[in-house]
């Protein structure tokens, strides 16, 4: 889980809103070092943000090389596009802070960095909605759960009341309803999650529909995408 890319923009523009420190007359060396102190200062800052973590980018084949950075790594992927990151590095004489971009090479939305505790608030401001995202997860897995549990409870009264048998596919936005409607044949329907009222009240004449049909053996079709035919 990562925060979507406008939320961290929003808080760089809100928290790191003054002028940018300023270190005169500094080498490539010197920059390095101050960094280096910064680092340390902000592990003792940021200790309650406990899966933070803090790196240099000194030896990095990036433009400005010269930085840090600090992220929250996303537990399922190696890559850094699913990271909550920001990097603090030199420009010119000054230090800014900024996001990665997918060119990897540049930095979106750089801004002035002033002092360490924008640093913590920004990242309170990170936490806070990682927590709302993580609640509204769990509150749509709720909902999903319930309305799964609603669609086999119906298709399964519905397999007794007219005697037909069943295999559930399940996928991530679906469930899959295969009925048999003989030995070799199947009749399938999709009941999205977020159409299952819908498609459970027309659930039980559709079935019976089509087994009337079949086993009269007054019809037979296929719902085929259009491929580009003329119509008559």
């Amino acid at each position: 889980m990562h925060l979507h890319p406008l939320s961290m923009k929003k808080f760089l523009k809100m928290i790191f809103n003054r002028e940018p420190v300023t270190f005169y007359n500094y080498n490539d060396a010197a920059k390095k070092v101050k960094l280096k102190e910064m680092q340390k200062d902000l592990e003792e800052k940021l200790k309650p943000f406990q899966k933070l973590t803090i790196n240099d980018l000194f030896g990095e084949r990036q433009r400005p090389s010269i930085a840090l950075k600090l992220a929250y790594p996303c537990p399922d992927t190696r890559s850094w596009h699913n990271e909550d990151s920001i990097e603090i590095f030199f420009k010119g004489d000054q230090l800014y802070v900024g996001t990665r971009t997918y060119s990897f090479s540049d930095r979106e939305d750089e801004r002035p960095f002033s002092n360490l505790d924008q640093v913590v608030a920004f990242f309170e401001k990170v936490d806070q909605k990682r927590s709302e995202y993580k609640k509204n997860a769990l509150k749509r897995q709720r909902i999903k759960k319930l309305k799964k549990e609603a669609v086999l409870s119906r298709i399964k009264v519905l397999s007794q009341e007219l005697n037909f048998k069943y295999f559930i596919s399940r996928y991530e936005l679906k469930l899959k309803l295969s009925v048999q409607l003989d030995k070799l044949h199947l009749m399938e329907i999709d009941i999205p999650y977020n159409r299952f009222q819908e498609t459970l009240t027309d659930l039980e004449d559709c079935i019976k529909a089509v087994k009337s049909f079949y086993e009269q053996d007054i019809l037979r079709f296929k719902i085929k995408r259009y491929s580009g035919q003329t119509w008559d």
